[in-house]
């Protein structure tokens, strides 16, 4: 029985290849600011002010609204978990005299 064992992937192969990518990367993003005029980077740079504007406005406001919900949410788990609990009108039974 020839049973082959898998490779297994060391960590300079997937630095290589991870370093090929972003060179690579560089590269074409590199290649789109020098044809388009500097327009492309304009544009990668209003979309990282954009991504700042967001992370700053999670850190503000996101954190302590969620917090702040925790109770809330937490409350309406226990009520959704009594309506659960309760028979509906059809399943209760009726009393005996």
């Amino acid at each position: 029985m020839n049973q082959e064992v898998p490779p297994q992937s060391s960590s300079r192969g997937n630095f290589l290849a991870l370093f090929l990518a972003a060179f690579a990367e560089f590269g074409f993003i590199i290649f789109l600011i020098l044809i388009s005029g500097g327009l492309f980077l304009d544009m990668i740079l209003v979309a990282g002010g954009v991504v700042a504007l967001a992370v700053v406005n999670y850190l503000l406001w996101g954190r302590s609204f969620n917090r702040d919900m925790a109770g809330e949410r937490e409350e309406e788990q226990l009520r959704r978990l009594m309506e659960e609990d309760e028979p509906t009108f059809n399943e209760r039974r009726p009393r005996r005299s």
